[in-house]
């Protein structure tokens, strides 16, 4: 099978994805930067946004958050800040 393209912009080649990379060689490659525009609520945390990452948009004088939906050892779904 042949190279797809969608405006010579996102390409496809198999399973793998890449958006401004013709050859990507993961399932999903960005060249640039990615945006996550998260300013709407945030959703609770379970099984179905598990590996969901969000940006929690503070206002004046806090700093940012970003997290991710993961499953503790406790196996209860948490948004697990990582910065």
């Amino acid at each position: 099978q042949g190279w797809q393209s969608i405006n010579n912009v996102m390409y496809f080649s198999g399973s793998n994805v890449g958006i401004g990379i013709s050859s990507p060689g993961q399932t999903f490659e960005v060249n640039g930067g990615m945006r996550l525009n998260t300013t709407t609520v945030q959703p609770t945390c379970a099984s179905g946004q598990r590996g969901t990452f969000w940006v929690v948009e503070s206002g004046s004088g806090v700093k940012d958050r970003v997290e991710v939906c993961v499953k503790n050892a406790s196996n209860t779904y948490i948004w697990s800040t990582i910065y």
